[in-house]
């Protein structure tokens, strides 16, 4: 089973090494070509090249809404432009070498100039964020997940995650975005930082102190989430901003209460309330409680107890 696993993954790698190889060519070959619709776009580029290189290259493989289809390929939606910016130019540079870094983007990156860098970057960091994949995360994944992006395991010298990529996974600046990113890869680039295969210190030192289940417990969890871009964001805050003079013209015409007019209230959504104990695996005590409503879903809140507590 073990063999014939290590041999899909090198299959894959030669698919994607082809498809890359197949995009380079065809962006070479028809740079003087003119891009067919480019109000299709979120965001045009400045640079023409650019444009016909994210549509017939880095799409090809991220996803034109960036958004790719192989679990170990990166959604670049909504990453942050800063952090895109600089992986560029480390793979250009080859001063990012971990050996999906050599085998997939060296040579993707090695050609583009600072000017196409920036424009590829800013791009994919202004489409819509992944939406998560909370479908496929377990009851059990949940509450590991959540609790090592929320509290770590400090005695193990694991921080919580959101210490350095916020609050809800969105990233800051030369911190990457991990809320919707695929999570076969954030477990394999875990694994790569812990075996010291891709260069950092900070999380080399991380990963080495988590187990396997850890690793994707965290990455299920991560996955899952769906926290909206910068762009998003903007649109928002003008979309409530233009709609506030409206709300406010309709609440100073609205009728009274349906408690005023004498009408019975609404009854509040059923919810079942339930405690669960954990121990997690540096023996920390959790007492948990399940919180299920009438929408369907669950969330745990959870709290560490005193060692004397007894479970």
């Amino acid at each position: 089973m073990e063999n014939n696993m290590k041999k899909f993954k090198v299959l894959a790698s030669l698919a994607l090494f082809i498809s890359f190889a197949m995009a380079l060519s065809n962006y070479s070959v028809r740079a003087d070509d003119n891009f067919s619709s480019p109000d299709e776009r979120p965001f045009n580029p400045a640079s023409h090249d650019a444009h016909l290189l994210i549509d017939r290259a880095c799409s090809v493989c991220h996803g034109v809404n960036g958004i790719s289809k192989w679990p170990f390929v990166p959604n670049l939606a909504a990453q942050d432009e800063t952090y895109l910016e600089s992986q560029l130019k480390a793979f250009r540079m080859r001063a990012r070498a971990d050996r999906y870094a050599q085998a997939e983007m060296w040579g993707m990156a090695q050609p583009l100039t600072d000017s196409e860098i920036k424009a590829i970057a800013e791009y994919f960091s202004n489409l819509k964020a992944p939406p998560g994949r909370s479908s496929e995360l377990s009851l059990a994944a949940a509450y590991f997940g959540e609790n090592i992006f929320k509290h770590g395991f400090p005695r193990r010298k694991v921080p919580a995650c959101n210490t350095c990529h916020k609050l809800n996974g969105e990233g800051d600046t030369d911190i990457p975005r991990l809320a919707g990113q695929h999570a076969d890869y954030i477990e394999r680039e875990l694994r790569e930082f812990r075996n010291g295969f891709r260069s950092n210190d900070i999380m080399h030192f991380i990963a080495q102190n988590m187990t396997n289940n850890e690793i994707q417990a965290i990455s299920l969890y991560l996955s899952s989430l769906h926290t909206p871009g910068l762009a998003e964001q903007a649109q928002a805050a003008t979309a409530t901003t233009s709609a506030a003079p409206a709300v406010v013209a309709s609440a100073q015409s609205a009728p009274a209460s349906s408690a005023e007019a004498g009408a019975p209230e609404a009854a509040p959504a059923s919810t079942h309330k339930k405690f669960m104990f954990f121990t997690t695996s540096d023996n920390q005590n959790l007492k948990c409680q399940l919180v299920s409503g009438s929408d369907q879903k669950m969330k745990l809140n959870c709290a560490f107890l005193k060692k004397s507590a007894n479970l």
